[in-house]
């Protein structure tokens, strides 16, 4: 009898593991879900928490394209240095040859042209298009970011027009030679507009 009790009770413990790996690939799919859902609120309390911290409410209630703004003005005030930014010297060394690799041109097209880099940032790539001899306005909606860009070109402020605009908002009609939109248009937070508005202020073959 004892030896019989002995062997269900094996049987069961067996029965049982079994079971589990059984019902384990049903209950994978579950696990994952509920991982996500833990995933998501932890994120939605961190948000909470991070913007209980921040003392200017108004900008949680700001939309999209006027955060992004205030994201790029904040970075172009506090952040202005790093890779591939002005005090990157070997980029800087090069840069006329990334614009020129990037557009499909070579220097001397340059020289004389009216180029308008819209969203120029610090002006690493307005300082090579003036280094190549162009009449470059730069634009982008930062203040902070216009006066890097200046700082940085200063030895070419007679070729060079510092305008702070929104190219979503672009009113000048232009009749560039050479508009250069580096890494800004699907910033805008209208990509297609942005688009329409860069290609509207290009000059005939331009």
């Amino acid at each position: 009898m004892k030896n019989i009790n002995k062997f269900l009770n094996k049987s069961k413990k067996t029965f049982r593991f079994i079971k589990k790996i059984f019902l384990m690939p049903f209950k994978i799919p579950l696990i994952i879900e509920q991982n996500k859902f833990i995933l998501s609120e932890l994120c939605r309390l961190n948000e909470l928490i991070r913007f209980d911290g921040v003392e200017d409410k108004t900008l949680i209630k700001q939309d999209i394209t006027a955060q992004t703004c205030s994201s790029f003005d904040y970075q172009w005030k506090e952040f202005n240095y790093g890779d591939m930014l002005p005090d990157d010297r070997d980029f800087m060394s090069g840069v006329e040859d990334e614009i020129c690799l990037f557009t499909g041109t070579d220097r001397a097209w340059f020289n004389g042209k009216n180029v308008l880099d819209i969203g120029c940032g610090t002006g690493r790539f307005t300082n090579g298009f003036l280094n190549m001899g162009a009449r470059v306005c730069a634009a982008d909606q930062s203040e902070w970011a216009l006066e890097c860009t200046a700082k940085l070109c200063g030895n070419f402020s007679d070729r060079l027009t510092c305008k702070q605009a929104d190219v979503l908002k672009w009113e000048d009609k232009g009749g560039y030679d050479l508009v250069f939109a580096f890494g800004l248009v699907h910033h805008t937070g209208n990509t297609y507009q942005a688009i329409i508005n860069t290609a509207n202020i290009v000059r005939d073959k331009g």
